[in-house]
């Protein structure tokens, strides 16, 4: 039989060669040896150090080794980082769940870093805590594991410092630790209904936090107003909700005018519950995520004795579900079973969308005064401009205000149209549903492909020259179609000004694509 001695040397030599058998001897050592040869500090030591290389080691005899001697610094601190690789690194939330139980196990014998005070290494008890904890949020939110792995971190050691970093030449902004804890943890609090707990780190986070991601400070304003409804203050809730919904960041987030159509329906206000209900599908996003918001406006039909818009909405929900494979949940089929609908013969999604448009747009214009105008201006993003009227009022809109989807609003000058004035979240009137009532074709419409025109060199970009076209709009030669000796040196061959002859190479929504005549 070989001596400790010899199987201690021979389990050194593997470290690096077979750290796989290096371990498997020192598991020998662990189970046949007893007194003075019994496994010892130095055998822990070379398991630990072997497991480093040993991807597929057998994780629970390496932490029986641990446990032995979790008091021991050296241990400890080659154990982490052992248990980081394996089952952390790399990895974000959902994906480290498979590896839960053996992450517990290390959370177990090591301790959180103080990164408040110095961060300059990461932290394998912080970030197995908050990917475990971000785990638990995806698909289902389970706040009661949320809450578990959260509550094993102590806030005050959590780095207040930005986690941003550079990807392809542009900075990605990413939240600080501390911002990532308030943000699952408020959830969380709300989730299991612990609503005073929930208010209360709410407003630690929006003092504590100087720079806020992914609309955390929303969040948590919205989290406050409805953790107040729960507790019975409806008014302070419904003050709250109207401050948030009167702000830039908040007054065109579909869900907070459906946390506060909810308010109301709950104090049977329902005309205010549908008011709000239908605002929100104005800044609708992903329809998959919104049936909630159908449910309750399909209630609200149903408490005002509409039952005909009722179903439409029921209708879309049915749509929705079939659409993109969701679960019926039982207040779905309760609805279907309301309204008659059978689910498998529902409606295309096309068509109760359509019909669900045209009864918002209905709903929310009934009663208001169209007023008539000619768009005087479109704003070179694309996206916003202004209309003039008759008796010379001027009124600002935005892209998605049309009555109609349009893809492109850069060709819509002049054009003769009818809208409703309504008010902004700053308070200023604004044009909404507008309808084109008449549209000027430019003569850039009607240009034909391969149409030779004399133009000017407005200016340059990286990828092209801008030039101005007489009756036309400005037009673009992209360096693709320059000369192959010229693409990389245009800049210097042309000048600003410069007269050129060219040609329509391709007219599209996006604008005229042009190429140089050679003369």
């Amino acid at each position: 039989m070989e001596t400790k001695i010899e199987l201690q040397n021979k389990a050194k030599g593997l470290l690096d060669s077979s750290p796989k058998e290096s371990i498997a001897i020192g598991k020998r050592i662990w189970n046949e040896f007893e007194g003075d040869d019994v496994f010892n500090l130095y055998d822990a030591l070379q398991v630990l150090k072997a497991a480093k290389n040993d991807s597929g080691v057998e994780f629970d005899f390496v932490y029986e080794v641990v446990k032995k001697y979790s008091d021991k610094e050296e241990i400890i601190n080659r154990f982490k980082w052992f248990a980081f690789n394996k089952y952390l690194k790399g990895k974000k939330g959902i994906d480290v769940l498979p590896d839960e139980v053996n992450i517990n196990k290390m959370l177990q014998v090591i301790s959180q870093s103080n990164l408040r005070l110095d961060n300059t290494y990461p932290c394998p008890y912080t970030i197995a805590a908050i990917e475990l904890s971000k785990g638990h949020s995806k698909n289902l939110f389970n706040g009661r594991k949320v809450n578990e792995y959260l509550d094993k971190l102590d806030s005050s050691y959590l780095s207040k410092k930005n986690k941003n970093y550079i990807k392809e030449g542009e900075e990605i902004k990413v939240a600080s630790d501390l911002e990532t804890y308030y943000a699952l943890k408020t959830k969380a609090l709300l989730k299991t209904e612990l609503y005073e707990e929930c208010k209360s780190l709410c407003e630690v986070a929006l003092n504590e936090i100087n720079e806020f991601h992914y609309s955390n400070d929303l969040w948590f304003k919205m989290r406050i107003a409805l953790c107040y409804e729960k507790l019975g203050e409806l008014e302070k809730s419904e003050e709250l909700f109207q401050a948030l919904l009167s702000t830039k960041a908040g007054n065109d987030k579909w869900f907070l005018y459906y946390d506060i159509s909810s308010l109301y329906y709950n104090q049977n206000n329902f005309e205010k519950a549908l008011k709000y209900s239908v605002d929100a599908t104005f800044y609708r996003i992903d329809l998959d995520k919104m049936n909630s918001l159908f449910l309750l406006q399909a209630r609200v039909f149903v408490k005002l004795n509409r039952p005909d818009d009722g179903k439409i909405i029921a209708e879309l929900i049915a749509s929705i579900v079939k659409k993109y494979e969701l679960k019926n949940k039982q207040d779905y089929e309760s609805l279907y079973k309301y309204f008659d609908i059978e689910f498998q013969n529902c409606k295309e999604f096309i068509l109760t969308y359509k019909n669900a448009q045209n009864l918002w747009l209905k709903e929310k214009y009934k009663g208001l005064n169209e007023i008539s105008g000619k768009i005087v201006f479109i704003h070179q993003n694309g996206k916003l401009g202004k209309i003039k009227t008759l008796d010379n009022r001027v009124f600002n809109f935005n892209k998605r205000d049309f009555n109609e989807k349009q893809r492109n609003i850069s060709q819509l000058n002049d054009s003769k149209v009818s809208f409703v004035e309504m008010r902004s979240f700053d308070g200023r009137t604004v044009a909404e549903n507008i309808k084109i009532l008449e549209k000027v074709v430019s003569r850039s419409e009607n240009l034909l492909v391969g149409t030779v025109l004399s133009g000017t060199i407005k200016n340059f970009t990286d990828f092209g020259i801008f030039v101005k076209l007489n009756g036309h709009k400005d037009g673009l030669i992209h360096k693709n179609y320059l000369p192959s000796n010229i693409k990389n040196t245009f800049k210097e061959v042309y000048h600003n000004g410069q007269n050129i002859k060219v040609r329509v190479e391709k007219v599209s929504d996006r604008g005229i694509e042009l190429k140089i005549v050679n003369e």
